[in-house]
């Protein structure tokens, strides 16, 4: 299996007259690619998933159902699942070309982490983050995937403006999103965020 060694490595150049240059590479936490079919498309779809049982199984149903995988590649990373809902056959009858295992420790930052280096390394144009937990509608995936072919650099969903949906989400979380995290988020970087828990 491939790994990705993660730690801190510089590169440091020194000229004398001119100041000393330091360049940090990106930690990445060490992962295994138990399943990679190669880059087909220019953009991937990145799930992350840490038994997520029937969950997976649907959500991958339904991006099947409206081939997202023959608009984007689908790359789901797991954090260490122990239910068996990822097996290879599955994932391959759906359509998902890669699969990542996390071996290191840390939870979704870490997975997110491993996921991201990898599409980056293998020179994708942009990447889709959807939950595993079926919960977010994968109708949206060629929305966003569009907007990025039109060099769109960053977009997020919102459950809070019209046409945005909140389904299975509890009603203290909505409250504590809308009113103390996305204001304070808000405040800090500058942008009107509306939803700032959201793929």
């Amino acid at each position: 299996p491939d790994h990705c060694a993660g730690g801190l490595m510089t590169d440091t150049t020194f000229s004398p007259g001119r100041p000393t240059l330091t360049k940090l590479s990106r930690q990445i936490p060490y992962f295994e690619t138990p399943l990679w079919l190669g880059r087909k498309h220019a953009y991937c779809v990145v799930i992350p998933v840490i038994n997520e049982g029937e969950r997976i199984v649907s959500l991958l149903a339904r991006m099947a159902a409206l081939s997202i995988n023959q608009r984007a590649d689908i790359i789901i990373v797991d954090g260490g699942s122990s239910d068996g809902s990822l097996a290879q056959d599955m994932l391959m009858v759906t359509g998902v070309r890669g699969l990542l295992v996390k071996t290191s420790p840390g939870k979704l930052s870490a997975q997110l982490r491993c996921a991201y280096a990898f599409a980056l390394d293998q020179g994708y144009e942009g990447i889709v983050t959807i939950d595993g937990n079926d919960k977010d509608d994968p109708q949206a995936i060629p929305h966003f995937i569009e907007a990025l072919k039109q060099g769109v650099d960053f977009v997020q969903a919102s459950r809070f403006l019209t046409g945005g949906v909140a389904e299975n989400t509890p009603k203290s979380r909505d409250i504590a999103i809308r009113f103390i995290h996305a204001p304070m988020l808000s405040m800090a970087s500058g942008f009107d965020w509306t939803d700032t828990t959201q793929g």
